[in-house]
């Protein structure tokens, strides 16, 4: 008796033949409403979320609302802020990975002193992802929904100068597998 395994690919996620809707991002808020991340101005076009950071000054004080710390007039000498955010799946899909990118400038000038530091938490697990403003953090994950803080400190010394001038954060997505055989692979048997 011969036996033909015949595998019929039903779930065309796994031939490229369906492709997933934009994942929702959702909950987006700042530690420092006003100054440094700004949660009004981040954007979300797809899988990435860009974030937004202050510009201006305080009318009160006229010290500079950017994400900076500088020994020169009306700046900072430390600026720290979180961010957080929700991301959901869509039906079908799961978040297989998160990336973050944070750009930023700092002084080369002699005996200029500037420290940074960067964090995030994930579901609530925490964990550091460099001591530098220039970053790439990234986390592998297999979860439905993602809840993110990320937090960056800056920190200038006597002298010093040291700015966060981007972040984005890019979400990696994968297909649920038919792990109950819902009509995945048919089997015939003669």
């Amino acid at each position: 008796m011969k036996r033909l395994l015949l595998m019929v690919l039903v779930w065309g996620m796994t031939m490229g033949t369906a492709t997933a809707s934009a994942q929702t991002w959702s909950n987006i808020r700042d530690a420092v409403p006003g100054k440094y991340f700004d949660a009004a101005t981040t954007t979300a076009d797809g899988a990435t979320l860009t974030i937004g950071l202050a510009a201006g000054f305080d009318p009160a004080t006229f010290v500079s609302n950017e994400f900076r710390a500088s020994t020169l007039a009306y700046q900072n000498r430390q600026a720290t802020d979180t961010i957080s955010f929700m991301v959901t799946a869509p039906p079908g899909f799961y978040i297989s990975g998160i990336t973050y990118q944070q750009s930023g400038t700092y002084s080369t000038a002699r005996g200029a002193v500037q420290r940074s530091s960067t964090q995030w938490t994930i579901n609530g697990f925490p964990a550091n992802i460099a001591d530098f403003h220039i970053v790439t953090g990234h986390a592998d994950l297999a979860v439905p929904v993602a809840e993110v803080a990320i937090t960056t400190s800056l920190f200038v010394g006597p002298l010093g100068d040291i700015s966060i001038t981007g972040g984005t954060v890019t979400v990696t997505l994968a297909p649920y597998p038919d792990v109950e055989g819902n009509g995945s692979v048919v089997s015939i048997l003669d």
